[in-house]
């Protein structure tokens, strides 16, 4: 093969693929010759990540294992929930990741003080520190310390894992502030 002088490049299979599927494939030999090898790689775990993000929803096995979240919070590990596992007369509080799709379960099943019926728990509510912040959770179990919410605390763009005491009607913080992801 004769030289002709222009940088030869190895084909860009990844972008190709995703680009095919929106009907530019021609642009995408374009794309793909313009593309440093680095960014090339950047590009093909990015366009990875989001097809296999959008083909599964993240809520979609949450619900299938009675697993309740209300709320999400960005974390070191993606966005994370703490949130309920629901057996019917019983459920346990714990921490869901939707990019893992991984149960951490936290506390031991308790009773629901409601039978059946849950409830999405949610006010302004005072915590242990002074904050009054919208507070949400889903379920009330009875705990050792009375019946209590397993709860996200909100203000604009941030938020805090905790439990609220609907005996006391305070939140008790378990960690510090993290940036608010979004709603499950």
């Amino acid at each position: 093969m004769a030289s002709t002088g222009a940088v030869q490049h190895e084909p860009c299979p990844e972008a190709q693929i995703f680009v095919k599927s929106l009907f530019w494939y021609k642009e995408s030999r374009t794309l793909c010759a313009t593309l440093s090898p680095m960014i090339r790689r950047i590009l093909a775990v990015a366009l990875a990540s989001i097809a296999i993000f959008a083909a599964t929803p993240a809520t979609a096995h949450a619900a299938t294992t009675g697993i309740h979240c209300i709320d999400y919070l960005s974390t070191a590990y993606g966005p994370v929930g703490q949130c309920v596992q629901d057996t019917g007369s019983y459920g346990r509080a714990g921490f869901y990741s939707p990019l893992t799709r991984t149960w951490s379960p936290t506390t031991g099943f308790m009773k629901f003080t409601v039978p059946y019926g849950r409830n999405i728990f949610g006010a302004s509510v005072r915590a242990t520190d002074g904050v009054v912040a919208e507070t949400r959770g889903y379920g009330e179990l009875a705990t050792g310390y009375g019946p209590a919410v397993y709860a996200t605390q909100t203000l604009p763009g941030q938020a805090r894992w905790g439990v609220w005491s609907t005996y006391t009607n305070l939140f008790y913080p378990s960690g510090g502030w993290l940036p608010y992801c979004c709603l499950a």
